[in-house]
């Protein structure tokens, strides 16, 4: 009798273990899906001209931040720039 009690216990958990492996698949697919998605998002996001554009305006008014000894270098160097293309436009 506890043979069968056995055999059954193990049958049941062999078929709810087989049950639960398929769902368990289904459920995290859509979350791999949605973080691959994300991912893909934040890149195409990034790349945009608009958001560059924005980031470039969000450093230069970050000056006052403790941190802008990383920032103000990157300012003077686009600002360098921005007065060369702007002198170099003028001569024509």
């Amino acid at each position: 009798m506890t043979n069968v009690i056995k055999y059954t216990k193990e049958i049941l958990l062999s078929r709810l273990v087989n049950f639960w492996q398929v769902p368990l698949t289904f459920l995290f697919l859509p979350i791999i899906i949605l973080m691959l998605g994300i991912k893909v998002g934040i890149i195409a996001l990034l790349q945009h001209r608009a958001f560059i554009i924005i980031l470039q305006t969000v450093a230069q008014d970050m000056r006052w931040v403790t941190f802008s000894t990383f920032i103000q270098p990157v300012n003077q160097k686009a600002a360098s720039l921005g007065n060369l293309l702007l002198g170099y436009s003028e001569h024509f």
